[in-house]
């Protein structure tokens, strides 16, 4: 991916936690997704906190900032940084 770093999926996990954080990965239907997300429930409104449910094996979640929903990655995906 050009000048893109590879991370993996227990580094973003890290990223996020820590506030807002730009990455990208492939969608299902290959197209390239540029995301801000975060795990920072300081960052997430009340109303979109997460309730205590569970995400499938092989997941990661996060709270996309630009679109205000959760959203999540297969762990087989590969993801970048700049």
């Amino acid at each position: 991916m050009g000048s893109m770093k590879t991370i993996t999926h227990d580094q973003l996990k890290d990223n996020l936690r820590k506030g807002s954080f730009n990455f990208y990965y492939k969608k299902v239907n290959g197209d390239l997704r540029k995301a801000m997300g975060t795990l920072d429930l300081g960052r997430i409104p009340s109303i979109s906190q997460p309730k205590g449910g569970s995400l499938l094996g092989g997941q990661t979640a996060y709270y996309d900032l630009e679109v205000g929903d959760w959203r999540s990655i297969s762990s087989s995906k590969e993801i970048w940084t700049d």
